[in-house]
C-alpha cells in the first residue's frame, strides 16, 4: 500500500512507533476492504498500548479512537463519511486543549484508495480543511493518506 503524509502544526510523533505504523501501512494489500483495513490497523493499535476505544475523556461520553497514553498520542482511522472529520477534529483539539494527549495523527484514504467512496474522508480534504483553519486548529496532526 502507497502512502502519503501531511503534517500540520508540527506533531512530534515518536519515530520509532511512525516507522512501524508505516511498514504495517505498506504491508497491507491494496485491494483490502474498508473493514478488514480498519481491523487490522485496531489490532496493531493493540499490539502497540493503544486503547481502542479510548476512554470517556469527554464529558459527553463518547469514546473515541485509539489513545497511547505514554505517547500523549491519538490515532484516528478515517473511513466513514467526511462530515464526521469534523467531529473527530473537535474531539482531538479537546483531549490537546485537556492535555491529554500531545498530537494526533488520521490515517485515511486517498482518492485513488480501492475503497473511497463519494463523500468519504480523504487526505486531499484533510490537507484542504487544516491548512485552511490551521490557526483554529491547535493539536499537531500527522495525517496519512493510503491507497
Amino acid at each position: 500500500m502507497n502512502i502519503s503524509i501531511h503534517k500540520t502544526n508540527k506533531p512530534k510523533i515518536n519515530k520509532t512507533f511512525l516507522d512501524e505504523l508505516t511498514q504495517k501501512l505498506k504491508e497491507i494489500e491494496e485491494n483490502i476492504s474498508k473493514k478488514d483495513f480498519k481491523s487490522i490497523l485496531n489490532q496493531f493499535l493493540n499490539e502497540k498500548n493503544f486503547e481502542h476505544p479510548g476512554l470517556n475523556y469527554l464529558p459527553s461520553r463518547k469514546q473515541i479512537y485509539s489513545i497511547n497514553n505514554t505517547l500523549k498520542t491519538a490515532v484516528c482511522v478515517q473511513t466513514g463519511h467526511f462530515g464526521m472529520f469534523y467531529y473527530d477534529l473537535f474531539k482531538l483539539n479537546y483531549l490537546y486543549k485537556h492535555k491529554f494527549i500531545n498530537q494526533a495523527i488520521i490515517i485515511c484514504p486517498t482518492l485513488y484508495t480501492s475503497f473511497y467512496q463519494n463523500n468519504v474522508i480523504t487526505i486531499e480534504k484533510v490537507m484542504e480543511e487544516t491548512d485552511d483553519f490551521k490557526n483554529q486548529i491547535d493539536i499537531p496532526i500527522l495525517t496519512i493518506g493510503v491507497e
